[in-house]
């Protein structure tokens, strides 16, 4: 079943965050209060847009957040996370919530669906598989106030 995402549901999509992040290739390892906040910021943002896939015990198995952005020819939605708990990975879950955001995107009459994930991670296959393309046109650039 997949469902909107309520306040209630942040912590545990924060584990599941946490807990798909840490293993290979990310390790990334997030404080599961880091997590929260990290989610929360989404979540207080006004135009977010967050499912969940619940099993048939409606425990959360996967979350999708993400936020509608303006452009200058329409609307389009952003996702900025897409993550499955760990074992429930490779069975569609991801496809599922993708597939959710298509829908609002063509019920809404929206542009489409943007988002960055790193090139050679599994994620890449994903969205490959669900229709995404790279665009040769943007970049993505950071500053690293570390170096």
């Amino acid at each position: 079943m997949i469902r909107k995402v309520e306040l209630e549901d942040v912590k545990v999509c924060a584990e599941i965050f946490s807990e798909a992040y840490s293993g290979e290739p990310w390790n990334h390892r997030w404080p599961i209060d880091r997590a929260v906040e990290y989610l929360m910021e989404y979540f207080r943002y006004g135009k977010f847009i967050g499912y969940v896939v619940c099993d048939e015990d409606n425990k959360i198995c996967a979350g999708l957040f993400a936020h509608e952005r303006t452009w200058f020819n329409g609307s389009e939605i952003y996702i900025d996370e897409v993550f499955v708990k760990p074992g429930m990975q490779g069975k569609g879950l991801a496809t599922k919530l993708i597939n959710k955001a298509k829908g609002i995107v063509k019920e809404n009459n929206m542009l489409g669906l943007t988002l960055m994930t790193h090139r050679g991670y599994p994620a890449e296959k994903v969205y490959q598989k669900n229709d995404f393309v790279a665009d040769q046109h943007l970049m993505f650039m950071e500053f690293d106030a570390n170096k």
